[in-house]
């Protein structure tokens, strides 16, 4: 396998075509970041969610139990 450039000068200016070439790869790459941390934000969040819901459960059941 041969390498197609000599200089990083050639590998980033591409022919003439670099801008759009770099363009397209930071877009994909901030897409797939995104991607990949909306999921675990929005996980993080609804476990966040779930522990408060229980902890609020518990804390009024005591609070039943309290006025019994």
């Amino acid at each position: 396998m041969a390498i197609q450039f000599s200089s990083w000068l050639e590998i980033i200016d591409m022919g003439g075509h670099g801008i759009f070439v770099w363009t397209t790869v930071s877009v994909s790459l901030l897409i797939f970041v995104i991607l990949v941390l909306l999921p675990i934000s929005a996980h993080s969040r609804t476990l966040r969610k779930v522990e408060l819901n229980r902890e609020f459960e518990a804390r009024s059941l005591q609070n039943a139990d309290a006025e019994k």
